[in-house]
C-alpha cells in the first residue's frame, strides 16, 4: 500500500502557511477600520501605478453598459471556415448583452444580494468575517479554495484577475475591490455584476442568461426564474437543470430557505417553490440551441472545433492568438443533411414505427465524406444539437455494425478465390458448434433460398451464404489483412475484432467514421484515406497546423474492387434490400449502397457512395427497449436518399467500369454462363478470371 501521510502533512502545512500570511493581511487592512483601508489601496495602487489603468477600464465598462454596447469582451475571435472559405461561425470569447439595472426585476436583484452578499449596501468591499471563515475552512479541508467574497471583489476578480486559487490573486482582488468601491456608486458595482456573472454555455449577463434558459427578455422573468439563475450562478455549468436537475433543485431550495430566513418570502411560497419548480419545468425547450454564440448555423461542426481545440490547444489560446479554423465542410452540404434529417425524423420515421413511444428512444447520425481525399463535407451526431444533446455520435459511439461488414468478406474472399460473384452456395438454415455451444446464424425473416450465386446473395444480404463463405475463411489472415488495409479507423474498434465466426455478420462494434474509413478505399478503387475535418489553422496569418492527408496508395486491387462496385449497385436495384426506399423517395441517381441490420433491429445502418460521395448513416435505439424493428433499407436508406437527392448534382459522379483487366458481360440468370440473345440477363463488371469461358446452351 503507498503512504500518501508525507504529501498529506506537506499539503497541510502549505496550506497553513499560506492561510496564516492571508490573515496576517487581512488584519492590516483590518487596523485601517472605518474607511481608512480605500485610502491604504490607493495608496498600493498608485505605487503600483495600477491605480489609472483600473479606473480608466471600470468606467469604460460602465460606458459601455450605459450606451448599450455589445463588445466589452477582449477582442479575441475564434473564426471557423467551410472548404469554400465562408464564414461558419465567429466565435468571440465572451458574449455579453448589457442591460441597465433598472430594467431588471428588482426581485432577482433581491434574490441575487441573498444569495450572494446579504451585507453589500453597508460593506465597504470586503466582509472580513466572511473571509475568516472560508479561511478555517481552508484550514479544516486541506485545500486552498479560499472564497468569501463580496460581489465588489467578484466584479474585481471578473475584471482584472484571473480564476487562480492563490493568495497573490486574492490580495489582488481585495486591493482592487477597495479602489473599486471608491469610484463607483453601489448601484453601479450591481450594474457591472449583472451584466458579466458567468451563467454556463458561453452566456454572460442576466440579458443572455434569461434568453438562453427561458427564451425571454431579463424584464419578462417570473421570481421563479429568476430563482433558478440565481441559484446555478456560484457554478453554472455544474447546477444546470441541463445537466443535473438533481443538483439545481438541491441549490434551489438553498435559495428559497435564505429568503425564507430573512422574511423575504413566506414560508408556504418558499417550500411549494423549492419541491415543484424544477421537477415541472421544461428545460429542453430553449430559446436556443446550443452554448456556440452563432446557433442556427453547423452546430455540429462548431461543437466538434470547440472540442478539437481543447484536445489539441486550449480554448484560452485559441481566442487570444484569434485562431482561424479551415474545415473541410460545406456549408450548403451541411444544411441539407440537417434539413434532410429534420423531414427523416419528423416524417419518416414515425410513419415506420409501430409504437410511437419508440420514437423518442431513437437516435440517428451521420457523416458525407468526400472518398477521393477524406475531407469531412457534412455531419450530425444526433437529431438536434442542444445542451441537452450535445454527444456527437457520428464519431464517438460504436455501435454494432450487422450487414455493412459483409462487402469486405467478399472482397478478402474474391481476392483469395475462396468465391467469385457468380459461385453458387446453398442458402439454408445453419447449426455450427463453438466453444460457447450452437450458433445458429438466421437469415432476415428466417428465409431461405436454397442453391443462389454470390451476387444475389450479397444482394439480398443473406446472413446463411456470408456465414458459410467465412467459414472457409483463414479469420486470422482476414483480420491481418483487414489491418493493413484499412489502416485508419480507431485503435479501439480494431481491438473488437476477434477471429470468431460471428465476424461475418458484423457483431462487433464500431463508429461512423471507422465505416467511412473502411468505405474510402472501396469508393476510391483502393487508395486508403483518413477522414478528416481540420484542414488547417491560422494566428495572425502564420500556419500553425496543416493537416498532412495520410494516403496508402494501391490498397485494394482495382479490378476486385470494380468488381465489388458494380455488385453493391444492385442492392439499390429491383430486389435490393434499399430498392423501396429508393422508389419512395424519387432518387434518380446511380449509387452504390450497402444496408445493415443488427441483431433485433436495435441498429439501421445505410452506406452509399459514388465516385466523389460517400454518405454514411446510422439510425438506432439509445435504450434496448425498442418495439419496432428497424432494418437499413426501411429506415437509415430513406435518410441518405433524402440527402443524397439534393446535392448529387454538386458533389457525386458516376463511375467508369473500364478496366483492362475486365469488363462488363450479360450472363444468363439461370445457368450463370455468358449470356445469348434469348438468356433472362443479368449484367455484371466481371473481371476475365472471373467471367465464364461458355455460352448458355439452354435458352
Amino acid at each position: 500500500m503507498i503512504d500518501n501521510t508525507n504529501k498529506k502533512n506537506k499539503r497541510v502545512k502549505r496550506t497553513i502557511i499560506l492561510s496564516i500570511i492571508f490573515i496576517l493581511i487581512i488584519l492590516i487592512f483590518l487596523f485601517f477600520a472605518y474607511g481608512c483601508y480605500k485610502d491604504l489601496a490607493e495608496v498600493i495602487l498608485n505605487v503600483s501605478g495600477k491605480k489609472e489603468s483600473i479606473y480608466f477600464r471600470v468606467k469604460e465598462f460602465q460606458n459601455q453598459i450605459h450606451y448599450g454596447s455589445r463588445g466589452f469582451a477582449t477582442p479575441h475571435t475564434i473564426t471557423i471556415y467551410d472548404r469554400n472559405r465562408v464564414v461558419i461561425a465567429s466565435l468571440k470569447d465572451k458574449d455579453y448583452q448589457f442591460i441597465s439595472i433598472q430594467q431588471v426585476p428588482v426581485f432577482l436583484i433581491d434574490l441575487l444580494l441573498i444569495k450572494e452578499d446579504m451585507t453589500f449596501f453597508t460593506h465597504k468591499g470586503i466582509v472580513p468575517r466572511r473571509i475568516f471563515v472560508s479561511l478555517l475552512k481552508n484550514i479544516r479541508y486541506g485545500r486552498n479554495a479560499f472564497g468569501g467574497s463580496t460581489i465588489t471583489q467578484q466584479v474585481s476578480k471578473l475584471l482584472f484577475t484571473d480564476q487562480k486559487k492563490t493568495v497573490t490573486r486574492k490580495v489582488k482582488e481585495i486591493i482592487t475591490a477597495f479602489y473599486i468601491e471608491k469610484i463607483l456608486t453601489k448601484e453601479e458595482i450591481l450594474e457591472i455584476y449583472i451584466n458579466i456573472a458567468y451563467f454556463g454555455y458561453g452566456r454572460y449577463g442576466v440579458s443572455k442568461a434569461s434568453e438562453f434558459y427561458f427564451n425571454k427578455k431579463v424584464q419578462q422573468l417570473n421570481f421563479a426564474e429568476a430563482a433558478m439563475l440565481v441559484s446555478i450562478i456560484s457554478s453554472p455549468e455544474r447546477f444546470s437543470p441541463l445537466k443535473n436537475k438533481d443538483v439545481t433543485k438541491e441549490k434551489f431550495k438553498v435559495l428559497m430557505n435564505r429568503a425564507k430566513k430573512v422574511e423575504y418570502i413566506d414560508a408556504k411560497t418558499a417550500d411549494n417553490l423549492s419541491q415543484n419548480y424544477v421537477d415541472t419545468y421544461d428545460f429542453t425547450k430553449l430559446g436556443v440551441s446550443s452554448y456556440l454564440q452563432i446557433e442556427d448555423k453547423s452546430p455540429w461542426v462548431q461543437s466538434y472545433v470547440l472540442s478539437w481545440i481543447n484536445s489539441n490547444y486550449s480554448i484560452k489560446q485559441a481566442f487570444e492568438s484569434d485562431f482561424e479554423i479551415y474545415t473541410t465542410t460545406d456549408s450548403y452540404a451541411q444544411f441539407a443533411l440537417q434539413d434532410s434529417a429534420n423531414y427523416y425524423v419528423s416524417q419518416i420515421i414515425p410513419s415506420r414505427v409501430n409504437d410511437p413511444a419508440d420514437e423518442n428512444n431513437l437516435e440517428i447520425a451521420s457523416v458525407s465524406v468526400n472518398p477521393l481525399t477524406g475531407e469531412i463535407l457534412s455531419f450530425i451526431g444526433g437529431k438536434k444539437y442542444s445542451p441537452l444533446n450535445e454527444f456527437n455520435r457520428a464519431f464517438s459511439s460504436r455501435r454494432q455494425v450487422g450487414s455493412i461488414i459483409k462487402p469486405v468478406l467478399y472482397l478478402y474472399a474474391f481476392l483469395n478465390n475462396i468465391v467469385n460473384p457468380l459461385t453458387v452456395v446453398e442458402d439454408k438454415p445453419l447449426s455450427i458448434e463453438t466453444s460457447t455451444g450452437k450458433w445458429e446464424p438466421k437469415n432476415y425473416g428466417q428465409q431461405y433460398n436454397g442453391p443462389i450465386p454470390i451476387f444475389r446473395a450479397l444482394q439480398k444480404s443473406l446472413n446463411s451464404v456470408m456465414v458459410q463463405v467465412a467459414m472457409k475463411m483463414d479469420l486470422n489472415d482476414f483480420l491481418d489483412w483487414f489491418n493493413d488495409v484499412f489502416p485508419f479507423i480507431d485503435k479501439k474498434s480494431q481491438e473488437a475484432l476477434k477471429p470468431y465466426p460471428s465476424i461475418a455478420l458484423g457483431s462487433f462494434e464500431f463508429s461512423l467514421l471507422d465505416i467511412a474509413s473502411i468505405y474510402c478505399p472501396i469508393a476510391n478503387l483502393g487508395t486508403s484515406v483518413k477522414p478528416y475535418l481540420i484542414e488547417k489553422v491560422m494566428s495572425h496569418g502564420n500556419i500553425i497546423y496543416q493537416n498532412n492527408v495520410e494516403k496508402i496508395y494501391d490498397s485494394i486491387d482495382k479490378t476486385l474492387d470494380l468488381e465489388l462496385i458494380y455488385l453493391l449497385g444492385l442492392t439499390s436495384a429491383d430486389g435490393g434490400t434499399s430498392n423501396f426506399a429508393k422508389r419512395q423517395t424519387g432518387f434518380s441517381y446511380p449509387v452504390y449502397s450497402k444496408t445493415g441490420t443488427t441483431n433485433n433491429g436495435k441498429d439501421s445502418w445505410f452506406v452509399g457512395f459514388t465516385d466523389g460521395l460517400l454518405t454514411v448513416v446510422w439510425t438506432g435505439y439509445e435504450k434496448d427497449t425498442g418495439k419496432t424493428a428497424l432494418t437499413g433499407g426501411g429506415f437509415s436508406a430513406y435518410l441518405y436518399y433524402i440527402y443524397t437527392q439534393k446535392i448529387y448534382p454538386f458533389f457525386a459522379e458516376d463511375y467508369k467500369f473500364v478496366d483492362e483487366n475486365g469488363s462488363i458481360v450479360p450472363i444468363c440468370e439461370t445457368t450463370l454462363l455468358k449470356a445469348n440473345e434469348n438468356c433472362p440477363k443479368i449484367y455484371l463488371f466481371l473481371p476475365y478470371i472471373h467471367q465464364p469461358s461458355e455460352y448458355c446452351a439452354s435458352h
